[in-house]
Order: structure tokens, then sequence, then C-alpha cells
């Protein structure tokens, strides 16, 4: 039996209860021509909790105000602001981590 610890949390795992979760969702990376999205290894937990929290936190669309409409963002915005959300959501963990100790 082999353990793997949990990228997000830092809970060891057996390796079938772990996932290697792309930062980037697979078909938002396809729709945007994304194809370098670093993967992760994370506990079933954490990975149901990134979901949760990329809905509440990741947009495809962006207001134009000189268009004055809606408009989907390019890669490279949708590349930085899943970046920025995964980064939130390790932030999050570990104070979460410290609070608990």
């Amino acid at each position: 039996m082999e353990f793997v610890k949990c990228d997000a949390c830092g809970h060891k795992q057996e390796t079938e209860l772990t996932v290697t979760h792309k930062i980037i969702p697979e078909d938002v990376a396809i729709r945007f021509g994304l194809s370098d999205s670093p993967t992760v290894t994370l506990c079933m937990y954490c990975f149901n909790e990134i979901r949760d929290w990329y809905r509440g936190r990741v947009s495809i669309l962006t207001y134009d105000s000189g268009l004055k409409h809606f408009r989907s963002k390019a890669s490279s915005e949708i590349r930085k602001e899943y970046q920025t959300a995964y980064q939130g959501f390790l932030d999050h963990k570990s104070q979460r981590r410290k609070r608990f100790r």
C-alpha cells in the first residue's frame, strides 16, 4: 500500500484515494486552447472542495466597458484566473490548518 500527500491539505492518503487534478479543468483548457495545465495530487475531500471553490471565484466572462457588454476572457486571462483561484484555495487550506493546531 502506497501513501501520497495531498498538495492542498497535506494529509497522507492511500494512492487509490487521491485524484490527479488539473489546475485548469480539462473542458476549459480545451475550449481556450490551453494545453499545459499543471497538475496536482488532491485527496477526495480537497478535490470536491476545489470544484466548489472554482464555481464561486472563476468566471470565463468579463464586462468590457468599452463595448458595453460581456465578452469571453482571453486564454491568458483564464490561465491567470485559475492559477490565482488555486493559490487562494491553498492559502485558505493553510489558514484552516493553522486555526486547528
